[in-house]
């Protein structure tokens, strides 16, 4: 798999960027970038379609998940990091994503009902102190 997804020949330019599946937690693929390992990023696009990936951070620690359509497109994003909006500290939030893009107005804080609908994906890797 190549930089955001992309397969070698539909590169023009440079190299793609590699992913290596490091683990696998609760059923999902965990991703680290074989070019800059420690930077927890994942594919823009998915040639799995329908899947989904999770990244960790440096620490080994819950980064992100993303949830892909069957057009290998990214829906969803849950991460936890610091999220101006929601103020200077690590938050549980979700985006969701319209086209190519984070849709800014579909961001929020990972809430209750949000864990009803995610939470199998995560169970073991987000803290209950986390949801709000």
């Amino acid at each position: 798999m190549g930089s955001r997804g992309r397969m070698l020949g539909q590169t023009h330019w440079s190299m793609p960027d590699q992913y290596d599946c490091v683990d696998i937690k609760n059923g999902i693929k965990v991703l680290k970038s074989a070019e800059n390992p420690t930077h927890p990023s994942l594919p823009a696009v998915s040639h799995t379609k329908g899947t989904k990936y999770i990244s960790l951070d440096k620490n080994s620690n819950f980064y992100q998940l993303r949830i892909y359509d069957y057009a290998g497109h990214p829906v969803v994003d849950i991460d936890y990091g610091v999220h101006t909006p929601f103020g200077h500290n690590k938050t549980l939030h979700v985006h969701k994503w319209k086209g190519s893009k984070i849709h800014g107005e579909n961001t929020h804080l990972y809430t209750r009902k949000d864990h009803k609908k995610y939470g199998k994906y995560l169970k073991g890797l987000i803290k209950d102190e986390w949801i709000n």
